[in-house]
């Protein structure tokens, strides 16, 4: 009885231990169903304060134990945050180098966090400046004190394995996964990172440089992280392969096919064909857009919306294959 925005008092099913992708036309009502009922729908069971969209009721949400939305929004956190930061790495780094102090002192660690004393005092561990030039507006100027270091001379001065601090945030992860062979805790993060393919991404990159396609794989690559020993969970995300490549849609599937297996549930919204074709079960909302979506008009298996091929998403899969079999 899903009455939200313009769903026309529509009936879903969401079969558990699955992948299943709501495709349709854009305005077909698939943000509205996902995120608009569903995924408020179920934390409004636990959190009062949550107004989900118009819905008769919701069946076999017991089974549930827990929702994880991942979407395209950055991370609400510093300006200095970074992966490394994100993905809980960099205390265990910062662990590794206060190990090579030789010094008595007590907190050797906070040497190495960008605010403390062992931060540039001129900049505050950023690397740069935010200066306002006229015609420009607000822009960025590398720090004149530490030349975009981001640490004093004497942070830079400890090494581990040969690198500084600086020198390791600056690695991308499939280098760092070579780096620190041998720390269980470390890698186990690092290589999921790198399955999900963002092996090119550095430790220590601005988080508000990211794509909202990086953002969602790295959310999901630190959830998995933290939920690896749980079951039963729901992980709802919103488009993941946007702008990626085909060898990136195939790492994120492989990851999220790891996820299912592990008896958890994954509802995305998609528009990648690839993506579509090996989801376990298709929701197609439509036949347009706006008042003229709203519907489910068809519901099955990718073979299945092939087979019948009479809606604009089948469509559209069809061509793509026929285009991919003419190469």
């Amino acid at each position: 009885g899903v009455e939200a925005n313009n769903l026309k008092n529509i009936d879903i099913r969401i079969p558990l231990g699955k992948i299943t992708c709501f495709t349709g036309v854009s305005g077909s009502g698939k943000s509205s169903a996902v995120f608009e009922v569903l995924y408020k729908a179920l934390c409004a069971e636990k959190q009062k304060h949550i107004v989900p969209g118009k819905y008769r009721e919701i069946q076999g949400s017991e089974q549930i134990k827990d929702i994880i939305c991942i979407d395209q929004a950055p991370p609400i956190g510093k300006s200095t945050s970074t992966p490394a930061t994100y993905l809980d790495l960099f205390d265990s780094i910062r662990t590794l180098f206060s190990e090579c102090i030789k010094s008595d002192t007590k907190d050797k660690k906070s040497y190495f966090s960008f605010h403390s004393k062992g931060g540039c005092p001129e900049c505050r561990g950023k690397g740069y400046l935010e200066k306002y030039i006229p015609y420009f507006g607000e822009t960025k100027i590398i720090c004149p004190a530490c030349n975009g270091q981001q640490y004093i001379e004497e942070v830079l001065d400890i090494k581990y394995r040969g690198k500084n601090i600086k020198q390791v945030l600056d690695m991308p992860f499939a280098e760092a996964l070579e780096f620190f062979d041998g720390n269980k805790n470390i890698l186990e993060k690092l290589k999921l990172s790198c399955d999900l393919g963002l092996g090119y991404m550095e430790l220590g990159q601005p988080m508000n440089t990211l794509s909202g396609g990086e953002i969602q794989r790295i959310k999901l690559a630190r959830e998995m992280t933290r939920c690896r020993s749980k079951k039963d969970l729901l992980y709802i995300l919103d488009e993941p392969t946007i702008g990626l490549h085909k060898l990136d849609v195939a790492k994120i599937l492989s990851v999220m096919q790891r996820v299912v297996k592990d008896k958890n549930t994954i509802v995305l919204v998609e528009h990648h064909p690839e993506m579509i074709l090996n989801s376990d079960y298709i929701i197609d909302l439509g036949p347009g857009g706006g008042w003229h979506g709203g519907e489910i008009i068809f519901e099955g298996t990718p073979s299945q919306m092939l087979a019948e091929g009479k809606t604009k998403t089948a469509n559209y899969i069809l061509k793509k294959i026929e285009i991919l079999t003419d190469i």
